[in-house]
């Protein structure tokens, strides 16, 4: 029966943390940097793929995910000037609660309010002063139509701004 990730990393790190403390026991004085190959065999080959499988994956799926960041950071259909033409700088997605992300239009006023003063906070560059600028544009057109209507989305907004 195969492991669950994190109960196989402790048992791994559970076993060679063992394996080390003998190492370590018969060869004191011996640097850390040879010590590896002698961890190595008392480790066995058996753990050892378990161990280079499981940080094979670690690392590759760390690295898929900074890939897939960065080609959406680059990608500008990652902006919303679909929702508002013009707005280049809005994104198409707002952080939330617990690392998730909330899209453009389903953001309430409420919602870019708040996000409005997390970039205010970071506003360094000129890349957010114009984002923030947009922000602002956006929010006092949401302003209008949430006297009457709360809990209206941006995307409903700009669903109403195209039919005029």
């Amino acid at each position: 029966m195969k492991d669950p990730p994190g109960e196989t990393l402790a048992r791994l790190e559970a076993e060679c943390s063992r394996h080390a403390e003998t190492v370590i026991d018969q060869h004191p004085d011996t640097p850390a940097t040879q010590l590896v190959e002698l961890l190595a065999a008392e480790i066995g080959p058996e753990t050892l793929n378990q161990l280079a499988l499981f940080l094979v994956n670690k690392f590759l799926l760390a690295t898929l995910r900074d890939e897939r960041r960065k080609m959406s950071q680059r990608n500008p259909a990652n902006t919303a000037p679909y929702l508002f033409p013009g707005w280049d700088e809005l994104p198409k997605t707002l952080p939330s609660r617990a690392r998730r992300r909330r899209r453009l239009e389903s953001a309430t006023l409420k919602q870019l309010k708040a996000y409005r003063k997390v970039l205010v906070e970071r506003a360094e560059t000129s890349h957010l002063t114009r984002q923030i600028q947009q922000l602002d544009e956006l929010i006092a057109l949401m302003e209008k139509y949430a006297r009457t209507r709360p809990n209206i989305t941006a995307g409903e907004v700009a669903e109403l701004e195209n039919q005029k």
